[in-house]
């Protein structure tokens, strides 16, 4: 269903592009050869038209008889960018932004398709790839976060035995005008370390931080993000691409490998104590801080980021001063894709490590008086219409299950209700809706419709609405 017919497609957006000059000159041409050429172009057309109407219907029953899965009334496809929706069932080669809206005042930054990290503007769809293998990863949604570092891409105040000789490999993509920094290690036996400052207070604080390495004869760093002896902090070695240390207050530590020899260290925890400077150390590759350099051996190093959280988002360019990307959802105004009184719903998502466990995968409603269908990430559901107010929790364990999440719920409005995650791995039906009523005018992914909190950090890739209620059994299949 990706793609259907668009050979054919193009061939009509080229004929009406090569004619609209034409039909414009002889609008009010009232005779003579040309209004009759016009007129027969005009016929010629709507007839293309019917055709493709036609060859869409043929289509779409060939796939009816191949599979018995329904097919959706809308469907939000941010992997392979295929959208469609309305009571024809079948609409191709539809512009993403008729359906939907993406609300992100910021621009932002991810890997794109050929592996470089790219700027992306406001209220736009942050496609995201993996930076290796191209495979696309979906829409990157995420919370409002700030870079907490003034100047991201500065590591020369204060360092302790390196020096900084210049003349750095390029990272892949990245802000355009700057470049990476060449760290290399001094000829004195002692530790060997850059630092960036960290201003607010870290004490009982969740914290996380990241930067970009490539090794340059040192495989191996280690990050401690509060103080020198902080107790958020990893150590990172590219050669086995492994986090072979954690400090005791470390909740999450990462090594990523990124195109052209570079790498992303991540790490997160709560912290116990403040700390001046985040300090990056060189190590020896040996598990050691201190040892005397060669002088020509170290690192390249681009891009930090500190953040007041504990799950690291895109990252956010500073030179100067702090910065904040707002956060990003999508709403999708209900048109006549949607059912006043039953409804199922699948989602695929990549939820990233840390977020709360109220954050939200999807809101349903925003009729009467703001009233809202609200599921989150571990499978509770919230229900508030006029008629009153439900909640029922769950408490599935997403860190338990990494990777992609598929979300099932199907409802009939004052009626039953049933969700299921994984394939079955977590299902129930709850009676959050047994005696409500609730008016769909819109969907919106990623939050609720009323405000920018407990928003999802990670990736949206596809969606299905279908306008009935499917059994549980149905749902499960389908995931």
């Amino acid at each position: 269903m990706a793609e259907l017919d668009p050979a054919l497609q193009d061939e009509i957006s080229n004929l009406q592009t090569r004619h609209t000059a034409l039909v414009d000159a002889v609008r009010n041409y009232s005779g003579g050869s040309i209004a009759q050429a016009t007129n027969d172009l005009l016929a010629a057309q709507a007839q293309t038209e019917s055709t493709i109407d036609e060859r869409e219907t043929a289509l779409l029953g060939l796939i009816q008889q191949q599979t018995d899965k329904p097919v959706p009334s809308l469907m939000l496809d941010f992997l392979e960018r295929v959208y469609m929706r309305g009571a024809r069932r079948l609409e191709h080669g539809i512009d993403p932004y008729s359906i939907l809206s993406v609300n992100r005042v910021s621009s932002k930054w991810v890997w794109g398709s050929q592996g470089k990290l790219i700027e992306m503007g406001a209220d736009t769809l942050a496609y995201e790839y993996d930076p290796n293998t191209g495979a696309p990863l979906g829409h990157l949604n995420e919370p409002k976060s700030t870079n907490e570092l003034p100047e991201c891409n500065r590591w020369g105040g204060n360092p302790n035995e390196v020096d900084l000789p210049g003349g750095a490999d390029t990272f892949p993509g990245g802000k355009s005008g700057t470049t990476a920094e060449r760290i290399v290690p001094t000829t004195t036996s002692t530790g060997h370390y850059v630092r960036q400052p960290n201003i607010p207070d870290n004490t009982d604080a969740d914290i996380s931080y990241y930067l970009h390495f490539k090794p340059q004869g040192y495989p191996q760093i280690q990050i401690r993000v509060n103080g020198y002896s902080g107790s958020v902090g990893a150590t990172f070695h590219a050669g086995s691409e492994t986090v072979t240390w954690t400090a005791p207050d470390t909740a999450y530590a990462k090594i990523v490998p990124l195109p052209d020899g570079w790498y992303r260290c991540e790490v997160a925890g709560t912290a116990t104590s403040d700390g001046s400077y985040i300090h990056v150390f060189i190590m020896d590759g040996n598990d050691s801080r201190e040892y005397a350099g060669d002088g020509t051996s170290g690192i390249d190093i681009y891009w930090g980021q500190l953040e007041m959280r504990n799950d690291p988002t895109s990252p956010i360019w500073t030179n100067g001063s702090t910065e904040t990307r707002q956060a990003d959802n999508i709403q999708v105004v209900a048109d006549g894709w949607q059912n006043r009184r039953q409804a199922s719903v699948l989602v695929e998502m990549s939820v990233k490590a840390g977020g709360d466990s109220g954050d939200n995968v999807l809101t349903l409603g925003a009729g009467r008086g703001n009233e809202r269908m609200v599921l989150s990430k571990e499978g509770q559901i919230y229900v508030t219409t006029p008629e009153g107010s439900s909640f029922n929790g769950n408490s599935y364990n997403l860190n338990l299950h990494p990777g992609v999440t598929r979300y099932g719920l199907s409802y009939k409005e004052a009626g039953p209700m049933h969700v299921t995650l994984d394939n079955g791995a977590n299902s129930r039906s709850p009676g959050a809706i047994s005696d409500k009523y609730m008016e769909v005018t819109r969907m919106t992914l990623g939050t609720q419709h009323t405000s920018a909190t407990d928003v999802i950090n990670g990736y949206i890739r596809r969606v299905h609405y279908y306008p009935f209620m499917m059994d549980l059994a149905d749902m499960e299949a389908l995931q």
